[in-house]
């Protein structure tokens, strides 16, 4: 099901926000080779979480591209990211950083040779020493999704807006 187009006045950059529902809303942007990375990336949007998502503890998806790199709002409400590479590997970082509920967030995260940047409202909040291109664990779940992931349930509860994926 395609996610409800709202109207979210006096918010810059949020004009046009999609709303997820948490069950079963969700952006899928194919599976283009310009949406793939090795050693650059930055991946940025502005979040206003509603709910925890429908991951469980695992909250949800804000950007993924399975198998390759990933954002999500846990449940918990912390920003946490993952990117197939050398260190850490296709593990969740909890990067400490709570979007809060009800609130608009600009969440970006930048991939730099491995070193990983989170930055929220402009303001670097968490650095990660990592190595390594990025890889593709998963080979075949190549789409680029926004509010969801292709091989669990996490779906976004809340909205997106102005996602931007870049190399």
């Amino acid at each position: 099901q395609a996610p409800v187009l709202t109207q979210v006045p006096d918010q810059p950059g949020t004009a046009n926000a999609l709303h997820f529902d948490g069950v079963n809303d969700f952006v899928n942007m194919g599976s283009s080779a310009t949406l793939r990375a090795s050693n650059l990336l930055t991946i940025e949007a502005w979040i206003r979480p509603t709910g925890t998502g429908s991951g469980g503890g695992e909250g949800g998806i804000i950007v993924n591209k399975e198998g390759e790199y990933e954002i999500a709002r846990f449940a918990d409400g912390t920003i946490r990211w993952a990117f197939m590479n050398s260190n850490p590997g296709w593990a969740w970082i909890n990067t400490g950083y709570v979007a809060p509920l009800n609130e608009w967030t600009h969440v970006a995260v930048v991939y730099d040779n491995g070193d990983v940047r989170t930055y929220a409202d402009g303001e670097l909040v968490h650095f990660f020493d990592g190595a390594g291109l990025i890889g593709d664990v998963h080979v075949g779940l190549d789409q680029l999704r926004i509010g969801d992931r292709s091989s669990a349930l996490q779906r976004f509860q809340g909205q997106i807006d102005e996602v931007r994926v870049w190399t």
